[in-house]
Parts: structure tokens; C-alpha cells; sequence
């Protein structure tokens, strides 16, 4: 491949290890994928440069060493997003699609504050905070990966889950819905006001609503931007577990279909869509 060839860059966020890495490395080893330049992100700039290198070595027949770009990123870091969002808007310009991926899943059985301000922080607070902040320099897509978890919440009163069914939901209500579940959960009156015991899902669920929500923004929606919510599947990972369904190659069907997904306008019909197993799913059933 000629680099000069190179006619897309993908940003893929939390990818030293997970779901992340299997995205990185289904990019540079897709065959619809050839021309793009992918730039993995971590946390943790050691383990993200051990990664690369081993992507490296493994994607070497794929020309890997000319497409394959490493920048530290701490989505938690306000800091961090400013110099990651000055570094794409100074390297690149701008990039065409950005993959959030980075998440966390709390695996102990504590379920209070700390465990919602740990889960929230990454999966719902701080995704949001970057994507708004990344948004202008984005020409083509966003892709979060979030969670059919949320399938499976269980709402103790129907009027707490009739909210979040609620048609065209704004970031504001959500916001406040967010700040009613800590409350619940720190007073410990969860159980009797009718809110799940499970932050992770609920994380996930707030994602996927808010995804709804920023698809249909100005922002957007005047830059031709795609939004699209997906769930890879119950995958084995650090974070899945060895007990899950799927592969790791596995889980990386429906997250690149999306990021291949063809076409350069907003299609009403999928925009800010939750998918599942490459079809049109609900995060809330």
C-alpha cells in the first residue's frame, strides 16, 4: 500500500486490551479497510505502546507500521481530552470516525456510590464530556460501543422505567434522572423507589438514550455526522470473562459493521440507533 493512499483515520478509545484492541486489529487487517489509518488510544501509555508494538509484529503483511498511530488518552482526565482533542486538530485536522469503546465494569458485589461514581464516570459522564468536545473535528461517524445489558434491568416500579421510555429524552433529563439513581443508591432507598441494583447496566442504558438524544443535535445533524450505538455481544475479554459467548472475533462483527457501514449521509431510519447482531435493536425493552 502507498501511504499517500491513506484516505480515512478512526480514533478507537480505550484499545490496549478488550474489545478496543479487536477493533484496532479488525481495521488494519479488513480488506474494506486497507487505505485507513487507525489510532489506537489507552489510558496507560506503557501498556498501549506493548500493544502496539505486538499489533506491529502481527499486522506486519498489512503494512501496519504506516497506518497504525499511538496517542495517550485518559477519558477521565479533563486534561487529558484537551490534549488529545489539540493533538488530532493539530496532527490530522480532523479525523473521520471516532470508536468510543473505553468503558469499565465495577466486578466486585459492593453496589454503592463509589461503585455508581466509578461506572458512570467513564461509561456515561466523561464519554459524553469527550465526544462533545471531539465532535468538530469528526467529518463522517461516532460509534459507542455500549451494552444490551440494559436489556435485562430490573425496575421495581413501572413509573421508573416508563422515564427512561419516554419519547426524544433530552441530555438534561437524563442528567437529572443520573443524579436521582446516585441519591437512591447513597440513601439506600433504591429498593423501595423502584431503581435496578446494577450500575453497569444502567451506565449503559443512560449511554444509549444519550446517543438517541446527540444524534438528532444541530451539532450533528449540520455536519452530516453518523451516530450509531451497538452492543458487541457477551464477548470474552478481561472484562466479559471467560464464561462469555463470544469470541473476541466474534464480538467484532456488529461494532465494524457499523464503522464500514457504507454511505456519507445521515440515513434518519439508523441514526442514533442501538445494534445488536447488525440489526436495529432497543437498549430498553
Amino acid at each position: 500500500m502507498d501511504v499517500t493512499k491513506i484516505n480515512k483515520t478512526v480514533v478507537v478509545t480505550g484499545a490496549n486490551k478488550g474489545i478496543g484492541y479487536g477493533i484496532v486489529k479488525s481495521l488494519l487487517t479488513s480488506s474494506k479497510s486497507q487505505n485507513t489509518r487507525v489510532v489506537l488510544t489507552s489510558r496507560n501509555t506503557e501498556l498501549g505502546l506493548k500493544t502496539v508494538n505486538g499489533l506491529l509484529k502481527d499486522c506486519a503483511s498489512f503494512n501496519a507500521a504506516e497506518r497504525l498511530v499511538y496517542q495517550q488518552l485518559d477519558i477521565n482526565d479533563t486534561k487529558s481530552q484537551e490534549n488529545f482533542c489539540d493533538w488530532v486538530a493539530k496532527t490530522y485536522g480532523t479525523i473521520d470516525i471516532l470508536v468510543n469503546n473505553a468503558g469499565v465494569s465495577d466486578n466486585s458485589d459492593k453496589f454503592d456510590a463509589d461503585v455508581f461514581d466509578f461506572t458512570f464516570s467513564t461509561n456515561f459522564y466523561e464519554t459524553v464530556k469527550f465526544t462533545e468536545r471531539m465532535i468538530k473535528l469528526i467529518t463522517e461517524k461516532v460509534v459507542f460501543i455500549s451494552s444490551s445489558a440494559s436489556q435485562y434491568l430490573e425496575f421495581g416500579k413501572s413509573e421508573i422505567k416508563a422515564k427512561f421510555l419516554k419519547e426524544n429524552i433530552t441530555a438534561e433529563e437524563l442528567m437529572k434522572l443520573s443524579k436521582e439513581f446516585r441519591n437512591a443508591i447513597e440513601s439506600k432507598t433504591y429498593k423501595q423507589t423502584g431503581w435496578p441494583d446494577n450500575c453497569y447496566g444502567m451506565s449503559k442504558l443512560f449511554l444509549s438514550l444519550w446517543i438517541r438524544y446527540f444524534a438528532k443535535t444541530k451539532e450533528v445533524t449540520d455536519r452530516n455526522v453518523q451516530v450509531y450505538g451497538c452492543c458487541p455481544g457477551w464477548v470474552k475479554t478481561d472484562m466479559g470473562g471467560q464464561n462469555a459467548h463470544k469470541t473476541l472475533e466474534e464480538g467484532m462483527v456488529t461494532p465494524m459493521y457499523l464503522i464500514e457501514l457504507e454511505g456519507s449521509k445521515i440515513q434518519n431510519d439508523l441514526q442514533g440507533q442501538f445494534f445488536e447482531n447488525c440489526k436495529v435493536s432497543s437498549p430498553l425493552k
